[in-house]
């Protein structure tokens, strides 16, 4: 009876490894099922995360356009200011120059048309000259 005994214990170990050997295999599956599963909803979770942070990104450059667009606006203004200040600026420098260029201008164009004709035999006749001219003098 011993071997017998013997023999079905050594029988129970066997089934019973046999049993937890099937168990461990079911639990691998299950395991491998689940890993997949996590890796799946890693996968979603990092589409996800990348749509939300393209939203962002998009929102972003829509701002940095919009920003762009009124630092453009603003510059441009300020070169306009500049640039009426610095035509100011050479006016206020310049100005004395171009009134006396003008007024020469004018002056010229007046002895033409003979006002300097006048005012020179004016001076003849007042000085006594008596609006004649010699060879030698011109002007009294």
């Amino acid at each position: 009876m011993t071997e017998s005994v013997l023999e079905s214990l050594h029988q129970a170990q066997i089934l019973t490894l046999r049993q937890i050997g099937d168990n461990v295999a079911a639990q691998t599956k299950r395991l491998e099922g689940l890993t997949a599963k996590v890796d799946d909803v890693r996968e979603r979770l990092v589409r996800l995360e990348a749509q939300e942070a393209g939203k962002l990104v998009e929102g972003v450059r829509g701002d940095l356009k919009a920003a762009l667009a009124r630092i453009d606006t603003l510059e441009s203004q300020r070169d306009r200011v500049v640039g009426v200040a610095a035509f100011w600026a050479w006016l206020v420098r310049s100005g004395p120059w171009l009134a006396a260029g003008v007024a020469a201008f004018l002056a010229g164009l007046g002895w033409r048309a003979g006002g300097g004709v006048l005012i020179a035999s004016r001076r003849r006749r007042s000085a006594g000259c008596g609006g004649e001219s010699t060879p030698t003098r011109r002007l009294c």
